[in-house]
């Protein structure tokens, strides 16, 4: 069966069924990135065979302009191009800058006399060309139970017919739901209950960080007198420290039967949510008992950030620092905020301002960094995220950022130091694997990128993603029956997988059984 063949009808739009109608950026670009056929060799025969389905894909948003650039806009400056999309809505925008989209733009940029040698019907722009150096992007992760953004390293292999790991590495960004840190203290004109005692001994040993003797403090207050909201409050305080987020939720939620006028009660339970609109009404509610809390403000407008509501996410920010403006962390989300709506200059004046008031912030040179690694200035970003390790060297995600910077710019041997020393603040992070193994397999050890994939298998044992990415590299490293169990495993786990389907059909006509 011919290569092409496979790719035009089975692979092609089976993408697009396979990734569902809902116009999500991850399922465009996994659609997209499957297309290899369609791109390299069938696109103008997918267009007759069923254009709506193609049409629909590249219509409307940032990332169909660039793929029209790439693909059907052979007559049409690139200048232009860039032009109508920055002429699309704001969102749309934020994805020209914050998809896998800028890496190929990037690209076309860098190599505009391969971008212009593209001809109808197929690309002719290499696949060196595409996969170095800019080729990540930057995703907005709303699943998460706190908001942050990740940054996904992705390889559009347009060889003739190679497997391709799917596109899963990330970098967390540090947005960071502020915990109100303020602690009642009881006093009393006649003396304190017994009770009483042990709330006070609990509050002080939270200023000094002991969190465990603090947490055998509060429980001996709950203990004794279980009507006290601002014991619950504070317990729950410790137990977030401690990582126990379940029963701190559980705290917080008693504290506010107990007296539903505690404003911080709200305001952190608001920031432990996994659940976006539960954590809004929270704030909400924060926000009305107290008006002038700016914790409370910022707490909403990082929320509005993972809704996607980036104009009432600035005006809380906003709002937030005219309470405080000497706050040098709403400074920081305040430029995450512009980052994502792609006004990128007022975006670096807010991470500026943030280190000026606060020069050992080290998220505020992280988000700085990412900031730059965006705008293609990677010495710049690694500059950034120097300092950001130097600050706070037991920061897996600073070691990940930075190793991503090393990896656009080609030093491959420091993107796997990085990534190493990432596995080693937080061994077990699925994505530590995924990065370092993907770089292993570009340096060509494909053994040490199969064993990484095999530790992260430990890890996340149902994982499609893993099996496919592993069995790419059992397929690269010459074991293709090794890659045909990987693939086939990762579609037994997910039927819908459409990389797992491609490299699936792509292993057995190496083999010879097509």
């Amino acid at each position: 069966m011919a290569h092409g063949a496979v790719g035009q009808r089975g692979v092609g739009l089976g993408a697009l069924e396979a990734t569902g109608q809902d116009g999500g950026l991850g399922g465009r670009c996994l659609a997209a990135g499957v297309f290899l056929d369609y791109l390299a060799h069938r696109l103008d025969g997918a267009r007759q065979d069923d254009p709506q389905k193609v049409e629909t894909r590249l219509v409307g948003d940032a990332d169909g302009v660039w793929w029209n650039v790439l693909i059907v806009g052979v007559d049409d400056p690139l200048g232009d191009d860039f032009g109508c999309a920055h002429l699309l809505p704001p969102f749309c925008r934020f994805s020209i800058r914050f998809s896998w989209s800028p890496g190929c733009a990037h690209i076309i940029y860098r190599q505009k006399a391969q971008a212009r040698g593209v001809l109808p019907g197929q690309i002719s722009i290499s696949s060196a060309a595409l996969l170095k150096p800019a080729d990540w992007c930057l995703l907005l992760d709303v699943d998460t139970p706190r908001p942050a953004t990740a940054t996904h390293q992705v390889s559009l292999h347009l060889f003739t017919k190679p497997p391709f790991p799917l596109p899963t590495r990330v970098i967390r960004r540090p947005i960071f739901l502020l915990v109100s840190t303020v602690l009642i203290a009881l006093t009393a004109c006649f003396g304190l209950s017994e009770s009483e005692e042990h709330y006070n001994a609990g509050v002080n040993l939270i200023k000094e960080k002991k969190y465990p003797e603090a947490l055998a403090e509060f429980d001996q207050a709950v203990l004794l007198d279980d009507s006290s909201a601002a014991a619950y409050h504070n317990r729950a305080l410790v137990k977030e420290q401690m990582g126990r987020f379940t029963e701190a939720l559980d705290d917080y939620t008693r504290a506010i039967a107990l007296d539903s006028d505690l404003f911080l009660a709200y305001s952190n339970r608001g920031g432990l949510y996994g659940k976006l609109e539960e954590a809004r009404v929270d704030f909400q509610r924060a926000i009305r008992l107290d008006g002038e809390s700016a914790s409370a403000h910022t707490q909403m407008g990082l929320t509005l950030m993972n809704l996607g509501q980036m104009s009432g996410a600035l005006e809380s920010l906003d709002r937030a620092i005219s309470i405080d403006p000497d706050f040098s962390q709403m400074y920081l989300h305040r430029g995450i905020a512009l980052d994502r709506l792609g006004e990128t200059q007022s975006a670096f004046e807010n991470y500026d301002k943030a280190i000026n008031l606060e020069p050992e912030l080290s998220p505020a040179y992280t988000s700085r960094g990412l900031a730059h690694l965006a705008e293609v200035r990677y010495e710049s970003a690694i500059a950034d995220l120097d300092l950001a390790i130097e600050l706070d060297p037991d920061s897996a995600s600073h070691y990940i950022s930075r190793g991503v910077s090393h990896e656009a710019v080609g030093n491959l041997e420091a993107a796997l130091s990085d990534y190493g020393a990432a596995i080693s603040v937080q061994p077990g992070v699925v994505d530590r694997y995924i990065n370092r193994a993907s770089v292993y397999d570009d340096l060509g050890r494909h053994d040490e990128a199969i064993n990484d994939y095999g530790s992260a298998l430990m890890i996340a044992p149902d994982s499609p993603t893993l099996y496919t990415n592993r069995g790419a590299s059992h397929h690269a490293y010459g074991d293709p029956t090794k890659a045909l169990a990987d693939f086939e495993r990762a579609i037994v786990l997910d039927p819908n997988s459409v990389a797992a389907w491609y490299n699936l059909v792509v292993a057995h006509e190496d083999t010879g059984q097509l």
